[in-house]
């Protein structure tokens, strides 16, 4: 890993408008239709749903978030034998952050055909059956046609990030890993590290001012953690948790993992290089974070929020979702709508979330 270039200015993020919402338009070049676009995402997010009805007919329309508690899902077993084609057309960057529970798991489909995978979700232990690696993360991958990953980023080593990891490794080839190397003295965690190095994945450990080499149409930096690692805050691990923010054309998207309070501050000195077009909420939308000086630098146009339905956290908080209102950020949220899908060319962007 490198340094990040401090040569180039950032581009401004576009003026809101009523209509911007769900498909943002940011200088669009000379001769480009934004109509033209538009039917292509859309031509792209029906292929994707086609096959995720497929999927869900298969197993009840559990594996993905459909009404059945996600512990109901199919196991892995239930996964088509064959993959399907990929449904996105090169030079289309696509972003699906899975309904898994309580939890998080975003895939990344890049412009130029890599795939990467950041969280894996929960994986099943003595107190609870379902699998989100086993049950819907594979299925899904499966389905649009991924039998390998460029890379996985586990932010940081809690089971709702950490459990469905152990799956995804006995099922696929993981070319690299990159994590913030919070030890942690769980099975699941050294499973974790028992099976990274059976693969032979490249294994990295991540601090801010990182790049992450995902491909020359992307610009992937990480923010955090910090070289000092954060101690004494009560919620380490979340605190430390890698924070990645990846650009494509001029689109900005920021994954904070489930940084709080205290990781949020120290976040604060990158000042106007937090703007993102679409954050991913840090730690589920919880009280603990999303503070409106943290709101306010990265000015989100949409907040997804990865959450499992009637969580026994309360997730997200009132408070939360307040405060992205005043932001005037649009809110998805993986326990009311499903899996949620981003598509963009660089220029433009459109959510498209399984249930509306």
């Amino acid at each position: 890993m490198t340094s990040p270039s401090s040569s180039g200015a950032d581009p401004e993020l576009p003026v809101r408008t009523p209509e911007s919402t769900e498909v943002v338009q940011t200088r669009l070049p000379p001769g480009f239709r934004l109509r033209e676009f538009s039917l292509l995402a859309a031509l792209a997010a029906l292929c994707a749903l086609a096959v995720w009805a497929g999927l869900r007919a298969a197993d009840g329309g559990a594996a993905l978030g459909g009404a059945k508690n996600p512990s109901e899902g199919a196991d892995l077993a239930a996964a088509p034998a064959a993959p399907a084609a990929n449904p996105w057309p090169p030079g289309i960057m696509a972003i699906v952050f899975l309904d898994i529970g309580q939890g998080d798991a975003a895939f990344i489909h890049t412009p130029a055909g890599r795939n990467y995978l950041i969280d894996a979700g929960p994986g099943a232990t003595e107190h609870q059956s379902y699998d989100a690696g086993a049950q819907t993360i594979v299925p899904f991958l499966r389905t649009v046609g991924v039998e390998r990953l460029d890379g996985v980023v586990l932010t940081h080593p809690h089971m709702d990030h950490l459990g469905g990891f152990l799956s995804v490794f006995k099922a696929l080839e993981v070319a690299a890993v990159f994590e913030p190397g919070i030890k942690m003295t769980t099975r699941t965690y050294e499973e974790f590290l028992r099976l990274v190095e059976a693969e032979g994945s490249d294994y990295r450990l991540v601090r801010g001012g990182d790049v992450l080499d995902w491909g020359p149409e992307l610009s992937i930096t990480a923010l955090a953690p910090p070289a000092q690692v954060l101690k004494g805050t009560g919620a380490d691990e979340n605190n430390n948790s890698v924070v990645l923010l990846l650009r494509y054309g001029t689109i900005r998207v920021l994954f904070p993992g489930d940084t709080e309070l205290e990781g949020e501050q120290g976040l604060l000195v990158y000042g106007d290089q937090l703007r993102a077009h679409i954050l991913k909420a840090p730690h589920h939308g919880s009280n603990t974070s999303s503070s409106r000086v943290f709101i306010s630098l990265v000015t989100p146009q949409v907040a997804v929020i990865s959450c499992g339905k009637n969580n026994k956290f309360g997730h997200p908080a009132a408070t939360t979702l307040a405060s992205y209102e005043r932001a005037r950020a649009t809110v998805y949220r993986t326990d009311t709508q499903g899996s949620i899908t981003v598509l963009t060319d660089g220029k433009t962007y459109k959510v498209i979330p399984e249930r509306s």
